[in-house]
């Protein structure tokens, strides 16, 4: 059988607020399950917030836009080495 996956992004919202209340709400009401992986997928500026909430979670953590370019001039883009 395979394992289930599913994720969820931001899109361009949220605040370090509300993601702690959607973070805290996602780890209250889901049932973990060894074939069920939980993915979420903040922008960037809060990867560190959210990194920090699910730390003891099964729940993985994606950045849900990253540049093709290891470096250069695109502003307002982010690297994948960045995100690392």
């Amino acid at each position: 059988m395979r394992d289930i996956l599913i994720a969820g992004n931001w899109k361009m919202n949220g605040s370090t607020e509300s993601n702690k209340a959607l973070i805290q709400a996602i780890i209250m009401q889901c049932e973990f399950s060894p074939h069920v992986e939980l993915l979420v997928l903040p922008p960037s500026i809060y990867l560190h917030q959210i990194r920090q909430l699910i730390r003891e979670t099964p729940i993985k953590l994606g950045c849900q836009q990253i540049n093709q370019h290891a470096s250069g001039a695109f502003t307002g883009e982010t690297a994948p080495s960045m995100i690392k």
